[in-house]
């Protein structure tokens, strides 16, 4: 039986390498900032910041446990208040602004290694 890091040729050890390192210890928006902003530029990453630093912060032990033991990851995306149009538009053409007002719509959740039931 050949195993995912065969198939991967060790692609998947190293992606669940680098996330243990970036589960090891929670960041302070402010290094996540530093992390971010050489790529994304200010305004894009204070846009996505805003929304992802509580995400971050609620799934960093979730990202952990996987990364400790990965057999799976659940995924719960709700939309609390934004119109499919917004996100259609949004894809066309992002901005900051744009893409603060899709990510405030959605409500996300992350579970490790979650228990599937028929």
């Amino acid at each position: 039986m050949t195993s995912i890091t065969d198939l991967s040729e060790g692609g998947v050890d190293q992606a669940l390498e680098v996330l243990r390192q970036f589960t090891s210890e929670k960041m302070s928006k402010y290094e996540l900032t530093l992390f971010m902003v050489d790529s994304l530029g200010k305004e894009m990453t204070a846009a996505i910041l805003t929304y992802f630093y509580p995400f971050y912060s609620e799934a960093i032990d979730e990202l952990d446990k996987f990364s400790q033991n990965p057999r799976g990851l659940g995924f719960s995306i709700s939309n609390k208040s934004i119109d499919i149009d917004d996100i259609i538009d949004s894809i066309d053409s992002p901005t900051p602004v744009g893409l603060f007002k899709l990510l405030s719509g959605l409500d996300l959740n992350i579970t490790a290694n979650p228990v599937i039931r028929k």
